[in-house]
C-alpha cells in the first residue's frame, strides 16, 4: 500500500492506496494550526484499520510536506510537480498546472 499526504497551509489531505493505485481510504480536514499533530492523528487512524507492514512508501507534499516526509522517513515531492504528475497520469496532453492554495498561487 502507498500513503500520500498533502500538508497544506490550510488543510491536510491524505490517501491510502493499494498496489494498483486504487483508493482504499482518503481524508480531508482543516489544519487549525497543528499540521504535524494532524498528520500523526490521521496516519494513526488510517493504520488502525490496515497493517502497517503492508505500507511500501509514504510521500508528502505541500507547505509542511518536507518536514512531514523527514519525520516519517518518506519521500517529499514539490506540490506543483505532484499535481503535474497526477494530471499527466490521467491525460498525457496536459502541459500546464495552476495551483491555487490557501496562502499562494503558483
Amino acid at each position: 500500500m502507498l500513503i500520500g499526504i498533502d500538508v497544506g497551509s490550510v488543510a491536510l489531505k491524505a490517501v491510502l492506496m493499494d498496489s494498483n493505485r486504487r483508493v482504499i481510504e482518503h481524508y480531508y480536514g482543516r489544519i487549525k494550526g497543528r499540521p504535524l499533530q494532524m498528520v500523526r492523528d490521521v496516519l494513526k487512524d488510517m493504520l488502525s484499520r490496515h497493517s502497517q507492514d503492508k505500507i511500501r512508501a509514504i510521500c508528502a507534499t505541500g507547505a509542511g510536506g518536507r518536514l512531514a516526509a523527514e519525520l516519517l522517513n518518506g519521500i517529499f515531492v514539490n506540490e506543483v510537480i505532484a499535481q503535474y504528475l497526477c494530471a499527466v497520469h490521467f491525460d498525457k496532453r496536459v502541459r500546464t498546472v495552476i495551483d491555487i492554495g490557501g496562502e499562494d498561487s503558483k
